[in-house]
């Protein structure tokens, strides 16, 4: 009997290991039953035999189109689960145009698994099973024409994957398809929005990319078809652009999840039509705020259909509020259609705005609309905030105040939508606005001239902000966690954007700095995660760390030349940032500086800076070329972490090859090589000066393009008749050193530099015009003011307005930050007289 089982175990697992119909040249296949297609399998169960799927299988192999077997032709269309797996020998499968699918774990544990070089293009964007191999996708995919299903899976880790476009052909895409695509910024699809609602999604790409492209036009309003019927499961799930839609009558149902994510969405209208509305169908739109019903009978909700929404005020047809009120719940403000109580009062004597609402026979608690004028005191706003709890439009631009108290809406009890601030404010207070979750629009008025630290922290359904050209600093968190935020608009006045000032914006997706702004704090733009683009302008001179730090979207950097150092994690985990140039005016590159910016494959460094950190890119997994064009090789006191310098190129000037091939760090590099590099020289000569350089005279102020390493040999003419003579190479006096014929050589450039030859003493640390003087010392302009002047204005070499001060005292010595090595001072007089200082 024994005997008898083991004959039957053996014959089973050998039915169970040989799963194919037929074999032709040492690939194994199955029939597809009524029809002439066939799908490669494995030879033998890999998980029942040692050795794999194919336990001879090595080496290229090359799947045919078509396979003959019996005298019939079969075309091989599908590569089975399990296929290739374990086929430990395998380096390269060549798979036809005629296979349209691959099953799950074809390929698991393959030699191939891991490398992506093996696979072509056709296969990248159909297959359910090269997970390892497409995590190197970079850039764009474009899927096929033609292909129908866009597997579970099919895109799952794809890290490096920033833009993807769909065919219309499509008309499945599985569960999954693509999972922790990380990088994921914008998918591209060729259909109608019509074609677009009829696909079937088990998951959409545009939860994670955000941006839809429909025909090459961003989605941000539609309407949809009257031929659609319902709007299925997913279709503009986290589609983040999206700002309005209008859904036909057509429409009986609204699936699962189907605007989920859509965070820009700030309203919509139900129509009459629609009977069942699917869980989460709203979940995550940051920015609903109000709804609009036409049906007299409510919509069925499933669980959780507006979870995570600021939702507070639903318009519905007249005399339906009660029933709505019992199916929908009592977390809403219900307004019918016609019904709507609004109210203009004038207050004359303030702190009586609650009994002029009494007097003129209203309930303050039902009242939706108020327009105000006159003059409000505390205890008016304090009533308005907690008493007035069906208010969504608040109207104040009448009233006389000039300020707001401090938190006058913070965290407000009613259901504020729409605000209109008073004509004559001139500050919002800190935190006004703050976990005002509702509030969807704020006008502000054009006199305003400081908004206060976190005065609207926590909007998260506020669109859109006009800050007035009177505003010169933006205060810290004063935008932070505006997740809605998709539109802001800088005056060109603004000199400071505060600390966190717009962290977790995540709909920001592009914002223009000023070139009158001077400082960029800390964790300004930190977690934009939808920011694609970024302009240093040329008068920033402060960027403080961790300012765009989780800016996954930030492809394009450009940075301006005033910056002088890149703070500790300033662009940590800007995942999409490709190539990086950082400008002379830097000298030292930071702590976590270009951390985790894994796309990040080129850098530049400029040839001013003089130390960087040994972790300041630091799970930069794709960085393989770093151009040095300082020729003193910056100090790294490590060596660079997760930076290989067996294979990553190093390009270094030519003139300095040997000092880099010393250095500590920078001599482990194998891949090193010697380029030409041309330096910028600024040359700076006062009126009445000349000199000769490179056989060519030189009188006034110019820039000069030499060659790295070239020696810097002038001569000073007529240098005997020059009073208080200065001549200052990148800040150091070398006077002394000139000959008695005016000859002078300075040290050989290195990098971009400042040559500033002067005959007075304006190019002292210190100046004086009569009593008052002005000078410059470690970091800090000093300024001697009394009451004939009126203003102090700093600007940099290049005429640059970097501070100012306005004084209408007496006598007494200002300080000024000194953003620059060299600045220009000016003391402007009451009576309109200029006197200018130039400070080193």
């Amino acid at each position: 009997m024994k005997k008898l089982l083991s004959v039957f175990t053996f014959t089973l697992l050998t039915l169970i290991a040989r799963g194919y119909d037929f074999k032709v040249d040492g690939l194994c296949y199955n029939h597809w039953s009524n029809s002439n297609e066939v799908y490669v399998t494995y030879e033998q169960e890999p998980w029942f035999n040692d050795g794999g799927a194919y336990p001879s299988l090595s080496g290229d192999i090359t799947i045919p189109n078509t396979v003959v077997y019996d005298g019939i032709t079969y075309s091989v269309t599908r590569i089975s689960c399990n296929a290739f797996s374990c086929c430990s020998s395998l380096t390269s499968v060549i798979i036809p145009n005629s296979v349209t699918a691959i099953d799950t774990g074809a390929f698991t544990n393959s030699s191939l698994y891991n490398d992506p070089s093996n696979w072509i293009d056709n296969v990248l964007y159909i297959d359910s099973c090269l997970i390892k191999a497409k995590e190197n996708i970079t850039e764009t995919c474009e899927i096929l024409s033609g292909t129908r299903l866009v597997a579970s899976d099919a895109f799952y880790n794809c890290s490096s994957l920033f833009s993807v476009t769909i065919p219309n052909s499509v008309t499945n895409i599985g569960y999954s398809a693509f999972t922790d695509c990380s990088s994921l910024t914008s998918v591209y699809y060729t259909g109608s929005i019509a074609d677009w609602c009829n696909i079937d999604f088990a998951s959409n790409p545009v939860k994670y990319a955000r941006n839809l492209y429909i025909n090459g036009n961003l989605l941000t309003d539609i309407i949809i078809p009257d031929e659609i019927k319902e709007i299925k499961a997913y279709t503009f799930s986290g589609c983040s652009s999206l700002t309005s839609v209008i859904i036909p009558n057509s429409v009986t149902s609204i699936g699962f999840g189907a605007f989920s994510g859509c965070s820009s969405l700030s309203t919509i209208t139900i129509p009459s039509n629609v009977t069942n509305i699917e869980g989460n169908a709203f979940s995550g739109c940051s920015a609903l705020t109000s709804l609009h019903i036409e049906s007299h009978t409510p919509p069925t909700l499933s669980y959780d259909c507006f979870s995570k929404t600021p939702l507070s005020v639903i318009f519905v047809p007249s005399n339906t509020s009660t029933i709505y009120e019992s199916l929908w719940g009592s977390d809403y403000l219900y307004i019918e259609s016609g019904n709507e109580v609004e109210l203009t009062i004038h207050v004359e004597t303030p702190g009586s705005l609650a009994a002029s609402i009494v007097e003129k026979g209203y309930m303050p608690i039902a009242i939706n609309k108020l327009t105000v004028t006159g003059s409000l005191n505390d205890t008016d706003f304090s009533f308005i905030k907690n008493n007035m709890l069906s208010l969504y439009d608040l109207d104040m631009k009448g009233i006389d105040n000039t300020t707001l108290p401090d938190e006058v809406f913070k965290n407000n009890q009613n259901r504020l939508l729409y605000v209109v601030l008073p004509d004559n404010v001139n500050a919002i207070s800190t935190s006004a606005f703050s976990g005002c979750t509702s509030l969807t629009s704020v006008v502000i008025p054009s006199v305003l001239t400081n908004i206060g630290d976190y005065a609207f922290e926590g909007c998260s359904a506020l669109t859109s902000i006009i800050i007035p050209f009177n505003v010169k600093s933006i205060g810290n968190h004063v935008f932070s966690n505006c997740t809605s935020l998709i539109k802001v608009s800088l005056p060109t006045t603004l000199r400071n954007i505060g600390s966190s000032a717009f962290e977790t914006c995540s709909s920001l997706s592009s914002v223009t700095i000023p070139s009158s702004v001077i400082r960029i704090g800390g964790r300004a733009f930190a977690n934009c995660t939808s920011l694609s683009s970024v302009i240093i302008p040329s008068s920033v001179a402060s960027i403080g760390g961790g300012a765009f730090s989780g800016c996954s979207s930030l492809a394009s950097l450009s940075i301006s030349n005033s910056v002088t150092s890149i703070e500790e994690g300033v662009f940590d985990g800007c995942i999409s940032l490709s190539s990086v140039t950082i400008p002379s005016s830097v000298t030292s590159i930071k702590e976590l500086a270009f951390s985790k910016c894994k796309s990040l494959t080129t850098i530049t460094i400029g040839s001013g800076v003089e130390n960087i950190s040994s972790y300041a890119f630091s799970e930069c997994s794709s960085l393989d070329t770093i151009t040095c064009l300082g020729g003193n090789p910056p100090v790294v006191k490590e060596q660079f972490a997760t930076i290989n310098p067996s294979v990553c190129k190093l390009y270094v000037p030519q003139y300095a090859l040997v000092d880099y091939i010393m250095a500590p760090v920078w001599g482990t590099f194998v891949n090193m090589e010697g380029i030409e590099v041309n330096y910028k020289l600024s040359l700076t000569i006062s009126e009445g000066c000349k000199i000769i350089f490179q056989n060519k005279e030189y009188t006034d102020t110019t820039e000069i393009s030499i060659a790295g390493g070239s020696e810097m040999a002038i001569q000073l003419l007529q240098h005997e008749s020059y009073n208080g003579l200065s001549i200052r190479y990148n800040g150091i006096e070398y006077v002394s050193e000139m000959d008695a014929e005016g000859n002078l050589t300075l040290p050989a450039i290195k990098g971009d530099s400042k040559l500033e030859i002067t005959n007075s003493l304006t190019g002292i640390n210190s100046a004086t015009t009569n009593r008052l003087r002005a000078w410059q010392a470690e970091g800090t302009i000093f300024a001697e003011v009394d009451a004939s002047v009126s203003a102090v204005m700093v600007y940099d070499v290049a005429g640059r307005l970097m501070n100012e001060y306005h004084h209408n005292g007496n006598y007494q010595v200002i300080t000024l930050p000194a953003l620059n090595e060299v600045n220009i001072l000016k003391m402007i007089g009451k009576d309109g007289n200029v006197t200018a200082y130039k400070l080193m």
